[in-house]
């Protein structure tokens, strides 16, 4: 183009002013870059192009030179000096990838976790946004705190979260914050926040989204040895814990899990007598997002420590488990007894539920490294399209996009790496427990125990969508359209005392992490709402 072209389009058109106020210097902290959502360009690669286009408008055309240093000389003037080295403002945008991390206060990753986790679980997520808190105190309320950071990590340009108000909120057993500085286990903090979460959504329409999304039920059975009647006790879980020892695949512990055991002389109610009984555990209703718990830390009797197994559990990309619920078990055995005595009536497969209702695919993983005295927690999530109608066709098999989510940062990650990071040691068991490298006090080989890496936690969600209750499964909340202001040179404080999901979010000044409570037990107490979600096995 020639100059007159570009002076056309830079002074008359305004293209210079444009470009320079909104797209790309604009500082976004008065109303109307707040409403416009201001600057426009964020992403390295558009502000690339941006800048291409501004020296393209000044080349060989004095005019919009002339104009673009007039407005960034003042800008210069109100810059402020960056102290410390090696300042690189990539380092707090957003991830390229499009989501944004949690800041680690010292020792909250078992928290980071698995909230991003719950996040991406579309159903969780959208619901959590729409419940509308009734605490007074939004400070102290964790239901508001969790909004809160949802919105952030929907709409935030920052590269990570500073969770510290939710830290504030998450008491300990004592009615303290919890201390940050204490690292506690993950399937712990599962158990104590879905509680509390649920204590808190009593009041709003989605009292029930936790048994609704991860809400299943299994029953403990007493199957009697003389008369083969069978006493049933349900009870609700929402994470399976399974056995890593010994097993090496995830169909064998949960052959464990649903394994039974005999018990000498015990009364029956139907036949009046005493006699051998099979006790066992079998899944009775599964829930649309079935998470398991692999039990890598056990006490060993002998020295009355906590260690780490570390053997290696393969687990499935999907996975069906009807052969470990009642419907599937029931009919095994009676496939069994039909051999014996044809009398006995085999019923028809999937005669309770159709085979779909038993298929699940896995959307999660929580790795735990390092050792049962320290470690450290960080998450694999598969991607699922926020929109239903796209069913991720950014992806060639269907499956979606796998991302790191380690903290503040957020990488890809290659699900054919999944054996290598998260199947655990391939060492034999003798070798698995990590304690005995201590007595050592070999540097080299703490250093070894600290290293390894395996599967805590598995998220699987059910592959037919249709099964998912909600229909806001899929939808996001009406949130405002020009909401996002939070970029990273904006320094505003969101108000506390408002709606998080109705008003625009605002990213919080850095706060300081001084929460100094008491030292936080490994084990919490529950809400006012106990239940058991832990299944190990029969009480």
């Amino acid at each position: 183009a020639d100059s007159s072209y570009r002076k056309r389009a830079g002074l008359e058109a305004g293209l210079v002013d444009e470009l320079f106020q909104r797209f790309y210097f604009a500082q976004g902290n008065e109303p109307d870059a707040v409403s416009a959502n201001l600057p426009k360009c964020k992403s390295k690669k558009s502000r690339v192009e941006a800048f291409r286009l501004l020296v393209e408008l000044c080349t060989d055309c004095e005019e919009n030179r002339e104009r673009l240093l007039s407005l960034l000389l003042p800008m210069q003037e109100q810059a402020k000096v960056v102290e410390g080295f090696e300042y690189d403002p990539e380092k707090f945008v957003k991830s390229p990838l499009g989501f944004v991390g949690l800041k680690n206060q010292q020792a909250t990753c078992y928290m980071n976790s698995l909230l991003q986790q719950f996040f991406m679980i579309p159903q969780f997520r959208n619901s959590v946004l729409l419940a509308e808190d009734q605490a007074e105190d939004k400070d102290d309320s964790l239901l508001y705190q969790l909004q809160k950071m949802f919105t952030y990590l929907t709409m935030s340009d920052k590269m990570a979260y500073d969770g510290i108000p939710f830290c504030r909120a998450y008491k300990d057993e004592f009615g303290n914050p919890v201390d940050v500085r204490i690292q506690q286990d993950a399937q712990e903090f599962f158990n104590v926040f879905t509680d509390r979460i649920e204590f808190s959504l009593k009041p709003t329409p989605f009292k029930h989204l936790l048994k609704d999304v991860f809400g299943g039920r299994i029953l403990y059975e007493m199957i009697c040895g003389h008369c083969s009647a069978v006493r049933e006790r349900p009870e609700d879980f929402s994470c399976v814990s399974v056995e890593v020892k010994g097993k090496g695949t995830m169909q064998e512990s949960l052959k464990s899990f649903v394994s039974s055991e005999t018990l000498s002389g015990v009364y029956c109610d139907t036949c009046g007598q005493k006699s051998d009984t099979r006790r066992r555990t079998v899944i009775d209703e599964l829930p649309p997002t079935l998470i398991f718990h692999l039990k890598r830390f056990e006490l060993n009797f002998e020295t009355f420590q906590h260690e780490k197994v570390n053997e290696r559990l393969e687990f499935p990309h999907e996975i069906d488990v009807e052969p470990f619920t009642t419907e599937g078990i029931h009919r095994a055995e009676a496939v069994e007894a039909h051999k014996e005595d044809e009398k006995i009536e085999v019923p028809e497969q999937f005669s309770r539920h159709d085979p779909d209702y038993y298929k699940y695919e896995l959307v999660g993983i929580v790795v735990h490294q390092g050792t049962s005295q320290s470690g450290h927690y960080y998450s694999f999530i598969r991607v699922r399209d926020r929109d239903p109608d796209r069913d991720d066709k950014n992806t060639t098999d269907g499956k979606g996009t796998w991302l790191e989510f380690n903290d503040s940062q957020i990488r890809p990650f290659e699900t054919s790496r999944i054996p290598a990071e998260c199947y655990g040691d391939e060492a034999s068991s003798s070798a698995t427990t990590v304690t005995s490298t201590y007595d050592t006090w070999s540097w080299s080989d703490v250093s070894a125990a600290a290293r390894k890496k395996s599967a805590y936690m598995l998220v699987y969600e059910r592959t037919n969508r249709d099964y998912i209750p909600d229909a806001r499964a899929h939808q996001l909340p009406d949130l405002p359209e020009t909401a996002d202001s939070n970029t990273a040179t904006t320094e505003e404080t969101a108000d506390p005392n408002e709606p998080t999901v109705e008003d625009t979010p605002m990213d919080p000044e850095e706060e300081t992490a001084d929460i100094n409570s008491e030292t936080a037990d490994s084990e919490e107490t529950t809400s006012k709402n106990p239940k058991r979600n832990d299944l190990a096995g029969p009480p």
